[in-house]
């Protein structure tokens, strides 16, 4: 079917651009994030181990670095308090 189609030059006029999508989160960001209205706990969790030599110790023990941690991988979790009020 993909062949049959005709070729479409990307970037033409009129073409969806997808937003640019930012993965990082800096301190402000996170400071701003838990001042949002109604959330009562921000944390972060840790990355489970992994397989393998990489994920498995390299990445945990850089975890535990305090200089690169903030470039790495970061899950958080925001609990919200009582939206009626």
């Amino acid at each position: 079917m993909s062949r049959l189609a005709p070729p479409i030059p990307l970037g033409a006029e009129g073409d969806y651009r997808p937003p640019p999508w930012a993965w990082g989160l800096d301190r402000a960001e996170r400071r701003r994030l838990a001042a949002t209205p109604n959330v009562v706990d921000l944390r972060e969790l840790r990355m489970p181990r992994g397989r393998g030599a990489l994920f498995g110790a390299v990445v945990p023990a850089l975890a535990r670095m305090p200089l690169l941690h903030p470039s790495l991988l970061r899950i958080l979790v925001a609990r919200f308090g009582d939206m009626l009020t």
